[in-house]
Parts: structure tokens; C-alpha cells; sequence
């Protein structure tokens, strides 16, 4: 079988060496990762609100599937998010690039690239991440059409268009069991969760974009009071700019999807932000808003859809995390 070039420039980025939870979906994958079907190509679909990790579990989990795609590992950011997200066509040029094709053998049209790209792909045991799609027209002609490959999609949105494919939504960490945000406190077994640690989750929403942002530049929690993680973060009017360092915070990551909303279904979104209270009445409580966001309920309810497909709006944290794949 024949396998990616070594020196492919769409190789897999480095791991992240104390990640950590996560454990249940990516088990869910690693299943998926061995299910033998040649005729119908793995497709793995993880979505998800800004700020879930969905790009590190995608890389971590194509890290630790390496030994059972000895074909090799590609990745390739299609600018989703960005003002002009990566077309089609130059996403394939890119593909076929790493798998060995040369410039001047690359097809000018986007079908006779994709064709090309499909047959070479059907011939090699490889994972294959696409992170952060925009839309479902910008991800089809990128799958391969048969053969052992594993295909993981990342996005913001639930792409409800794109068929055949495992949607692994993620959630928020589990309240009850959030992980240490501290470097090198995944290598420190003895080390207790506390009620710091707990508060601090909350603090965070139990994102794991906020809880590292929170806890990096610290020394491990074991040598530094986590009271002095919380202390910054409980400030409710400057939470956001607490977790915003220069390149990643989520306040950005959050406002690149806001700012995809038409105006209508941004009001519907700030109007949600209001519906905090318990959890059994929260859906109540989101579709009146939605609904009060348009003279007819129904577009209300759409537009809050929409928020939703985006990743805007999602479930409240569950005691134990998902634990199926949905087509």
C-alpha cells in the first residue's frame, strides 16, 4: 500500500502532551478508526461550539491512530472561520500536493482535481484531518469516494447537509470531573482535584480553551494556590478579557462565529444570554427569546436554529458526557 511522502507539507502538527479527558469520544473514534468497510470511507464529523477543543482532540486522536494508518497523517486548516475560507479547489491542489502529485501534474478543473485525488486516496491507509470546515459545499469534493481511509472533519457547525457521516458532537467537561489547567499536572497522579479546581471549571464554562488559557503561565497547581487562578477570573465584567492572550482567546474565537450570523439571528443569540436559570426550564426559556426576536415565532425559532448549527447555542453541561456517535 502505498503511503504519504515523508516529507509531506500538510504533516501533522504537534501533539498536545498533557492533553487529557476526552476519554469516551475517543474511544467512540478509535472504534470507528477500525471498522472495516472499503466501499463506504470512514467520515468522522466533530462539532461544536468555539472554544471545545475540537481541533486538539482531532490531532490528538490522529496522533494516537498512527499505528493503525501506516499510509501516513495529513492536516489541512480550511479557513472557516476566516473572511475568505480555503476554496475547494485550492484545498485539493494542496492535497494532491502532499500526496506526491507535482505541480505541473495537478488538473486545473475542481472535478478533474478531485477525481484525481479520490483515486489516489482509495489506495492508502491514512488519517486524514480537515479542520475547521465552512460549509458542506467546501468539505464533499474533499472525501474520498472508497477505500481504508479515516476522514475527521472539524467545525463549528453540525453541517446538517453533508450525508453519510459520524457527527461526534462535543460538550463542555464534565462539571463533576474537570481536569487539572495547570502544565504538568497531568504527569502528577497524585494530585488531588479540589474545590479550586471546581470553581475554576465553572469560571471557564468547563471549556478547555478557557481553562488553559486561565492556567498557562503558572507553575503546576501543586506548588501554587489555585485560589490564585480563581482570583482574576471571578470578576464577571472582565472575565473574557482575562482569557484573551494575543493570538487565542475566547472572546475571538467566539466572535469569529457571531459575526457569521445574519443581524437578526445575532439579536435572537444576545437575547439567549438572558436565559440563564435551571436547567430544566431552559429550553422554555430560549425558544420565548427566540421567539420574541421576530413578530412570528416560528422565524424566531429558526434563527435560534441557526445560532445552534453554528454552535452558538447548546446544551447545558450533562453529568456524564455524550456517549454515542450520531449519524
Amino acid at each position: 500500500m502505498r503511503e504519504v511522502p515523508p516529507q509531506s507539507a500538510l504533516a501533522l502538527p504537534r501533539d498536545i502532551a498533557d492533553f487529557t479527558a476526552r476519554e469516551d469520544a475517543l474511544a467512540l473514534l478509535h472504534a470507528q478508526a477500525q471498522a472495516r468497510d472499503p466501499l463506504h470511507p470512514r467520515v468522522t464529523l466533530v462539532c461544536g461550539h468555539p472554544g471545545l477543543g475540537k481541533t486538539a482532540f482531532a490531532l490528538h486522536a490522529a496522533h494516537t491512530l498512527a499505528p493503525l494508518f501506516p499510509g501516513g497523517q495529513l492536516s489541512l486548516d480550511l479557513m472557516g472561520m476566516a473572511p475568505t475560507p480555503l476554496t475547494s479547489r485550492d484545498a485539493l491542489a494542496q492535497l494532491l500536493r502532499a500526496l506526491g502529485v507535482p505541480d505541473s501534474a495537478v488538473p486545473a478543473d475542481t472535478q478533474e482535481r478531485a477525481g484525481l485525488y479520490r483515486s489516489l486516496i482509495r489506495e492508502r491507509r491514512v488519517v486524514l484531518v480537515l479542520d475547521n470546515a465552512a460549509d458542506e459545499a467546501q468539505i464533499r469534493p474533499l472525501l474520498p469516494g472508497s477505500g481504508p481511509a479515516l476522514t475527521i472533519i472539524t467545525s463549528r457547525h453540525s453541517l446538517p447537509g453533508l450525508e453519510s457521516v459520524h457527527r461526534l458532537p462535543l460538550r463542555v467537561l464534565n462539571p463533576s470531573r474537570p481536569p487539572h489547567c495547570s502544565p504538568g499536572s497531568r504527569r502528577r497522579p497524585h494530585h488531588r482535584r479540589t474545590a479550586g479546581h471546581l470553581e475554576l471549571a465553572r469560571l471557564c464554562g468547563h471549556l478547555p480553551l478557557a481553562l488553559r488559557i486561565a492556567g498557562s503561565g503558572w507553575p503546576p497547581a501543586a506548588e501554587r494556590a489555585i485560589s490564585q487562578l480563581v482570583r482574576p477570573t471571578s470578576a464577571e465584567d472582565y472575565r473574557l478579557d482575562t482569557l484573551q492572550p494575543v493570538t487565542c482567546g475566547y472572546g475571538r474565537a467566539f466572535g469569529l462565529s457571531y459575526q457569521k450570523l445574519p443581524a437578526r439571528a445575532q439579536l435572537v443569540l444576545r437575547r439567549c444570554s438572558f436565559t440563564a436559570g435551571p436547567d430544566q426550564r431552559r429550553d422554555r426559556r430560549l425558544q420565548r427569546t427566540a421567539a420574541a426576536g421576530d413578530r412570528a415565532p416560528a422565524r424566531g425559532t429558526g434563527r435560534r436554529r441557526a445560532a445552534a448549527t453554528r454552535g452558538l447555542v447548546g446544551a447545558p453541561p450533562a453529568a456524564r458526557p455524550a456517549a454515542a456517535v450520531r449519524r
